[in-house]
């Protein structure tokens, strides 16, 4: 439904997104360095957001996260902090093969 009203539902999961697609790409057969060097992911980035040995918790946390921002960020914000301080961030727009929910 919000893809039918052009909203990338996707970025809601934020600075997670890259982490939720590594565990879906790698369940999907592909391998880590294909989903590198398709994503262009900062590999410091899906690390930090990534449960270790645990794909569930890394879901389970990207789900709380974007729960609780859906509550109180607009859903298709493209650009996350990456720490308090505001000085790094990720532009989730800037990554033209992640996943995306707008047909």
């Amino acid at each position: 439904m919000l893809a039918q009203h052009k909203i990338d539902a996707w970025l809601s999961y934020g600075v997670y997104l890259p982490a939720v697609e590594r565990v879906i790409a790698l369940h999907s057969g592909e391998s880590e360095t294909d989903f590198y060097m398709r994503t262009q992911y900062p590999v410091n980035v899906v690390e930090a957001y990534t449960v270790p040995d645990d794909d569930i918790a890394t879901l389970a946390a990207a789900d709380q996260f974007s729960q609780i921002h859906k509550a109180i960020v607009p859903i298709n914000t493209a650009v996350w902090c990456l720490n308090e301080d505001e000085q790094h961030y990720i532009n989730l727009l800037e990554y033209e093969n992640r996943l995306k929910a707008i047909f």
